[in-house]
């Protein structure tokens, strides 16, 4: 996404970032309490209760501290209702930003060439979550995972940090 030149679906300031693919943000002139939930775009970053997911959000939320001036391009809702985005910082492609960092995969290998090609980038240097020596798992294989274990389980929520799902941090 070209941030300087693509049409602005919002902008606003960042309320807060739940996990390092998902934040809230005020728009702007509204005076009111009420954010918006925005998952960004083309990328899946590790979740809070997996390895890297602690660090990906720290990432982020140094890059984007609260209160930080956002501008996101939209191409439509996801199937939770949370505006899908490419988020821009300035003329900066945030999305881009953590795929090329090492810090969130392209969506199951579903993004634009340029993304796939930060992510081989990223991968063959070793950054972020590339550079641990046991290979990462997917996000999406990992909630998989999750959610048959949570089968198996009857259902019952698991523990510790993996409960701190649904929390925004700031």
């Amino acid at each position: 996404v070209d941030c300087a030149t693509a049409e602005k679906y919002l902008c606003g300031s960042v309320a807060s970032i739940h996990d390092a693919d998902s934040l809230r943000v005020r728009t702007d002139g509204d005076l009111t309490t009420s954010t918006t939930r925005i998952r960004l775009a083309q990328i899946d970053a590790p979740e809070l209760d997996q390895e890297f997911g602690a660090d990906a959000l720290s990432a982020l939320v140094r890059r984007l501290p609260v209160g930080s001036r956002v501008c996101v391009v939209s191409p439509g809702l996801d199937r939770y209702g949370r505006v899908l985005g490419f988020v821009c910082h300035g003329n900066s492609d945030i999305n881009r930003w953590l795929v090329a960092g090492g810090l969130a995969w392209c969506y199951r290998g579903r993004c634009c060439p340029e993304y796939r090609a930060e992510q081989a980038e990223a991968k063959r240097s070793g950054r972020g979550l590339w550079g641990r020596a046991v290979p990462p798992v997917e996000p999406w294989v990992h909630r998989q995972r999750r959610r048959e274990q949570r089968k198996n389980n009857k259902g019952r929520r698991p523990k510790g940090a993996a409960a701190q799902q649904g929390r925004d941090f700031l």
